[in-house]
């Protein structure tokens, strides 16, 4: 049947790429106008899974594909919302509650579809968690702006505080076979935690896009019960790591253009055959066979990226001739008679990378990961994850660029703008 298929579609240099099969979230226009950026997801049985975006917690079925708001029940809670991970434990679910400085506790009733705030845990240390890990005694949390990763263990009726290690802006946390492993977007690294003797005993990772290499290592997950996979959010890979050393055992996945790549995975989440992600900045859920590294299904607010023999040629940004970790010296342009390559959030001098112009967002959304073209009388800056692009027009003032609205997920495909529905050939209305 594979060899079949294969026959049809077009051969890369990493063999046949079958597409996945796609799915629309089924909901309500204005409940899927709701979804934003999802960042992480939690199993809850029968098929049905939370999903958080900063904002807003879902519950999506896999079976039916339907997509429904929770309404969030603060209780006595008096915290501000803002849901980044979730740790299910059956209907009892803990929540990392960014700006809360605290993890939530929270009743899940699945016919009334509320969520229902019941407690929470923390101290002054728990501060902007991203990363919660339960494992029926154990709690965990990552507090990014708090720079810890902290374990807590139920007392009587609360919880006390049994470790507060440092892990510069930590972001994921995991829990496997009594260790805590947590990653570092400051030092892009790995932290083994011992929580007996609350000391860290292991480390690994320098910053690249290599194998063993990470940019924003966003979540850390038990893969088996002796490996654990981390996200990339920047260079979109998925990498296998060993519990007991943290090395290295292979890597799938990669952001680029087409529906095989990713743009921006911040959370993972592992069950039985399978890797589900949230593809963040495209607004889907996709699952990779754990096997093969395959992306085999996705979900998504609309059909995306319909692709075409040629879209699944492309390769991934970790192909891309790079000096640094951000500076892609495979794209040049001339601007007022200077060549510049993207970078991350701006333009860099190709003879002088300590000079760049800025890329500044528009209307609040930032630019990560930047991509130029030039075209008749200046150049065109714009992101995969910024809906906006600018232009830069030739003797104007760069910090004062003209925009126009082009969506979120387009890339530079053989020197032209490809977005989900093609190519930009009309030219883009900038103001």
């Amino acid at each position: 049947m594979i060899s079949a298929i294969c026959s049809l579609l077009a051969w890369s240099a990493l063999g046949c790429i079958v597409p996945p099969a796609t799915h629309t979230f089924s909901a309500a226009p204005a409940i899927v106008a709701q979804l934003g950026l999802p960042v992480s997801l939690a199993n809850v049985g029968d098929g049905d899974y939370l999903i958080a975006d900063y904002q807003h917690v879902f519950l999506f079925n896999r079976q039916t594909n339907r997509l429904a708001e929770l309404q969030i029940d603060m209780g006595e809670s008096k915290s501000k919302f803002v849901p980044t991970s979730f740790a299910a434990d059956h209907d009892r679910i803990f929540i990392a509650n960014y700006l809360g400085n605290n993890i939530l506790i929270a009743q899940l009733d699945k016919p009334s579809r509320t969520l229902r705030i019941t407690g929470q845990v923390g101290d002054d240390k728990t501060i902007s968690p991203e990363g919660v890990a339960f494992d029926g005694t154990m709690l965990a949390t990552a507090n990014f702006d708090g720079r810890t990763v902290q374990v807590f263990t139920p007392q009587g009726d609360g919880w006390t505080t049994r470790c507060t290690v440092p892990v510069d802006q930590a972001h994921g946390v995991a829990l496997l076979a009594g260790n805590v492993y947590a990653t570092s977007l400051t030092d892009r690294q790995l932290v083994k935690i011992d929580p007996r003797s609350c000391q860290e005993v292991a480390r690994s990772g320098t910053p690249g896009w290599e194998k063993g290499q990470y940019l924003w290592p966003t979540s850390i997950n038990a893969f088996d019960d002796k490996s654990l996979i981390v996200s990339d959010a920047h260079t979109g890979m998925l990498t296998v790591v060993d519990a007991e050393k943290l090395e290295p055992i292979r890597q799938f996945g990669g952001n680029g253009p087409g529906i095989t790549n990713l743009n921006m995975p911040y959370g993972t989440l592992v069950e039985g055959p399978e890797v589900l992600v949230t593809d963040t900045f495209r607004t889907r859920i996709v699952a990779f066979d754990k096997a093969s590294g395959a992306m085999t299904t996705s979900w998504s607010t609309r059909p995306i990226w319909q692709s075409t023999p040629a879209d699944m040629r492309q390769a991934t940004l970790a192909a891309q001739a790079r000096s640094g970790p951000y500076t892609r010296t495979s794209v040049s342009v001339t601007l007022d008679g200077q060549c510049y390559h993207p970078d991350y959030a701006r333009l860099v001098r190709c003879d002088d990378p300590a000079k760049s112009v800025a890329t500044r967002g528009v209307n609040g959304i930032l630019y990560y990961m930047v991509e130029a073209v030039r075209l008749d009388h200046g150049v065109m800056v714009f992101s995969p994850q910024a809906p906006y692009a600018t232009y830069i027009r030739d003797n104007s003032d760069p910090t004062k660029p003209e925009t126009a609205e082009i969506g979120r997920d387009c890339w530079l495909v053989d020197g032209k703008v490809t977005c989900p529905d093609g190519p930009i050939s009309a030219p883009v209305n900038f103001r």
